[in-house]
């Protein structure tokens, strides 16, 4: 896996690969991760892929991460016995 490109957005660390024909887009936030594979072919190189992260991409995925954390402390306050 090669690594493509890194930035933050906000306070969510963007990271693109490359690989198997692949681009992934890796999302994080603290110890929470969001990764999207996309194929190659599906896309006109990576400032399509770019593209795709904007305002509505990363608030909805901002919104995944919250029900993530919330989902995470709700297991941790009541564990299945």
């Amino acid at each position: 896996m090669r690594i493509l490109e890194s930035f933050v957005v906000d306070d969510i660390r963007v990271s693109i690969f490359s690989m198997n024909n692949k681009y992934i887009v890796k999302l994080e936030i603290g110890p929470y991760e969001q990764s999207y594979k996309i194929d190659t072919e599906d896309v006109e190189g990576l400032p399509a892929v770019k593209k795709m992260l904007d305002e509505d991409f990363i608030s909805a995925s901002r919104e995944l991460f919250l029900k993530m954390h919330q989902n995470f402390q709700n297991a941790i306050e009541h564990p299945s016995e």
